[in-house]
């Protein structure tokens, strides 16, 4: 899966113009996990939701091996996780998964049974509870477990953990990552920590804010796992701190 972003913006309208993207342009291929990060309003749900298709961009293109994102949605190439599981409350984890099985098309061979996915996300004994008996954590995983079933090549994943408390988080994360290792889809990340993108992502893109422009794009060639006391980890923590700091005062300056 190559994924291409040509000369993409975005303005939303809403009695005044408000540029939300401008002028994006970046190349992606299979089986990279991609953290975006930045300040609140520098655009990077927006380019998510872009990818997605849930909005049009204003000008540019993008594409997925050469087809356009709704396209690309059609045929079951994305799978989207944001921080709302979207669970329906009257059906329970079982089913849950069932109906989002039921609408979703693959024709691979190494489709993930219902029964695997939960195994995968640790939610075997609870397929036959209801989402509102679960905890925050565990309605996550049932979410995670749906894009698993989906089998898309690519996850977009709007800061999926970041209503949860900070154990839950680091271990759902821990959790995501072993997955992505064996899965290997494209994964683009939204994050607010610098940490957090540091442990998971082997690229890194740094948004400046009012209209999200790329500030920076690191690659991260660190094995895992990565730790904070690592003088590599540090270099690369100060280094997008600096970069957001710079951008930060520039846009209040």
């Amino acid at each position: 899966m190559r994924i291409s972003i040509e000369s993409l913006s975005h303005t939303f309208y809403n009695g005044q113009a408000t540029p939300a993207l401008q002028n994006i342009n970046l190349t992606f291929e299979s089986g990279k996990f991609v953290a975006l990060i930045g300040p609140s309003g520098c655009g990077k749900s927006t380019l998510l939701r872009l990818m997605a298709n849930l909005i049009t961009p204003t000008q540019g293109i993008i594409h997925y091996n050469g087809h356009d994102s709704r396209q690309a949605v059609l045929d079951g190439e994305i799978a989207w996780l944001s921080q709302s599981p979207a669970l329906l409350p009257w059906l329970n984890v079982e089913k849950n998964l069932e109906l989002a099985q039921r609408f979703t098309e693959t024709k691979s061979p190494s489709r993930l049974s219902i029964s695997d996915a939960l195994a995968l996300v640790g939610l075997t004994a609870a397929s036959h509870q209801y989402p509102f008996t679960l905890s925050g954590g565990m309605q996550q995983r049932l979410a995670l477990a749906r894009v698993l079933l989906q089998h898309a090549p690519v996850w977009l994943m709007d800061e999926p953990f970041a209503a949860l408390d900070e154990l839950t988080r680091e271990k759902l994360t821990e959790e995501l990552l072993q997955i992505w290792q064996v899965q290997m889809p494209a994964v683009f990340w939204v994050t607010h920590n610098i940490y957090e993108a540091i442990k998971l992502a082997d690229r890194i893109l740094v948004f400046s804010p009012q209209p999200g422009r790329i500030a920076a794009d690191f690659s991260v060639e660190m094995p895992y796992p990565r730790h904070e006391n690592q003088p590599q980890f540090q270099g690369l923590l100060s280094n997008i701190r600096l970069i957001l700091q710079q951008k930060e005062l520039k846009h209040h300056g």
